[in-house]
């Protein structure tokens, strides 16, 4: 099943060794597989650290559904996510 995680606490756009990168890389990519906009989401987030409001302006997205969009997509990675930075 899926771990809950803080993702308040998260310190996003962090640097990351090669493993982490490409763990996170491969997690990105099955996520992409099965919704695009959620993975869109998670690197707008992750890599360059915009904010969830930044985010629905850019995507054009209510903040609530990048909001639950983020979560859904911590879900989705997270059997990686013991692999990177909390």
């Amino acid at each position: 099943g899926a771990e809950r995680v803080n993702i308040e606490g998260l310190d996003l756009a962090a640097q990351m060794d090669d493993e982490q990168l490409l763990a996170l890389h491969e997690a990105l990519d099955q996520l992409a597989a099965h919704d695009n906009e959620k993975a869109e989401i998670v690197k707008l987030r992750y890599f360059t650290g915009m904010t969830h409001e930044e985010i629905s302006q850019a995507l054009d997205l209510s903040e609530t559904s990048v909001r639950r969009h983020w979560a859904f997509a911590l879900g989705g990675v997270g059997p990686r996510k013991e692999q990177l930075p909390v």
